[in-house]
């Protein structure tokens, strides 16, 4: 995360840069979640979170949150 100047640009002002892009992952997981939109790879590897904005959330998950 060191190496990547746009994070670092983004989150030093908060401190705790590890921390900051934990909360984020978690909220776009969450968000993507709810609205069918968690892809995982075949080989496991890799995730994609992306849905279409107008889509209902899914009523058992809608009000899931980490912390």
């Amino acid at each position: 995360m060191q190496e990547n100047p746009g994070i670092c640009w983004m989150f030093k002002k908060w401190g705790n840069i590890k921390k900051h892009i934990k909360n984020l992952a978690d909220y776009a997981f969450i968000k993507s979640f709810v609205r069918d939109g968690v892809f995982i790879s075949s080989d496991e590897k890799g995730v994609a979170l992306c849905f279409r904005y107008d889509k209902k959330k899914n009523f058992l998950f809608g009000n899931i949150s980490i912390g």
